[in-house]
């Protein structure tokens, strides 16, 4: 049994931004925001509708050959903040863009494979917290041309009037992002990577808010760990700071440091589908030390054509006692703390399950249950890992 304390969410707090590189990893915010927990449910649901909605259609054929070099130490790392003050339900980290640098917020998402960051000039741009980023202000932004192996990795592509690949990711939930597709510099704190492969973003609709752009994990070939994976040895990790924390930070670190002694390994799986994600096998769930019959292997088995499966996708003072839930991987059984599966609903100790039915066979480990916990990814050695209380 596990003790869950309720708190009140607490206000956030007030920063001011710089485009300074931080000299810690405390929050920005662009406003004031008083979040009780009925609306802080209300948004994770929305939330969590729309980022499975956005999954399921996702059929991967980047086929990407040129990476970024690299300047500094072997490993590099930055930090990961919570985006609910900057109206986000996303984990942001902060990286420097361009020469000379310009310091933005970017999404985390494992469950896409195409950088970008919003610039001007704006046809349609969303509200972020950073002032627009300017192409034409950096000296080391280089147009990719049409034609060339890396335009010709994107989905969606075309040609602008100077021979410039122009790229497009769409979302099924509304969202996308048009622009030109470029190589670039991102600094990762004192570790500057060039030649990164990123869309300058100049129509970007839908869902995004707060963050400059997105940073994708994925396992895709034009995904930031694949393009960048020589100079890490395609090992990363990064842990989720709890969500009621505004003001915490936590960090996201490549290369070999970033697998730790306690960290237990289950294998990565290949979906002829779904190459962007990390698929992995659960083989049932215990509650309580129990293990609940009714959940069986075959419930999350992927087949032959990369249907169903399961993915690890980075959206009062009373005490109550609550049965372990443990997630049992091939290999790997994980203990969820209480904050892991259970959501506070209102300020009078209710919760709800932070589980849900699915609408296809896809079964998807998200941002909840990964919250507090050094997740892993070995790409090199083909399993990810999981590591209890990482973010301390």
């Amino acid at each position: 049994m596990q003790t869950l304390l309720l708190r009140p969410l607490p206000s956030a707090p007030t920063h001011s931004w710089t485009n300074a590189e931080p000299e810690s990893d405390s929050l920005v915010e662009i406003s004031e925001l008083n979040v009780t927990p009925e609306r802080l449910f209300d948004l994770q649901l929305q939330h969590d509708a729309l980022r499975a909605e956005t999954i399921y259609p996702i059929i991967s054929k980047a086929v990407a050959r040129n990476r970024p070099r690299a300047t500094g130490r072997t490993g590099f790392s930055s930090s990961i903040i919570f985006g609910l003050t900057q109206g986000s339900r996303e984990y942001f980290t902060r990286l420097g863009v361009g020469t000379p640098l310009r310091y933005l917020y970017m999404v985390l998402d494992t469950g896409s494979d195409v950088v970008w960051v919003q610039c001007s000039p704006c046809k349609n741009c969303y509200s972020q917290s950073d002032p627009i980023f300017y192409p034409t202000k950096t000296r080391s932004f280089s147009g990719i041309p049409c034609g060339s192996p890396l335009c010709c990795s994107l989905d969606s592509s075309g040609c602008n009037k100077r021979r410039i690949c122009i790229y497009q990711v769409s979302y099924d939930d509304g969202s996308v992002t048009f622009g030109d597709f470029s190589t670039e510099t991102l600094m990762f704190r004192r570790t500057k990577l060039e030649c990164v492969a990123l869309g300058y973003g100049h129509d970007n609709e839908g869902l995004f808010v707060g963050a400059t752009g997105l940073l994708s994990l994925g396992r895709g070939r034009l995904s930031f760990p694949t393009q960048a994976g020589r100079r890490f040895n395609r090992k990363f990790y990064y842990c989720l700071v709890d969500r009621s924390a505004f003001s915490k930070s936590s960090s996201m670190i490549f290369g070999d440091t970033a697998i730790s002694r306690t960290t237990v390994f289950t294998p990565l799986l290949t979906n002829p589908k779904l190459d962007t994600f990390y698929c992995v096998e659960l083989l049932g769930i215990s509650v309580g030390g129990t293990c609940v019959r009714e959940i069986t292997p075959s419930l999350f088995k992927m087949d032959p054509a990369g249907n169903g499966g399961v993915i690890i996708d980075s959206g009062t003072k009373t005490s109550v006692k609550v049965p372990t839930v443990v997630l049992h991987f091939r290999g790997a059984n994980v203990s969820l703390l209480a904050t892991n599966y259970l959501i506070p609903v209102d300020s009078s100790g209710t919760f709800c399950y932070a589980f849900a039915g699915t609408m296809s066979g896809l079964s998807i480990i998200g941002n909840i249950q990964q919250q507090s916990f050094r997740v892993a990814f070995d790409s090199a050695g083909s399993q990810i890992g999981f590591a209890p209380r990482g973010c301390a």
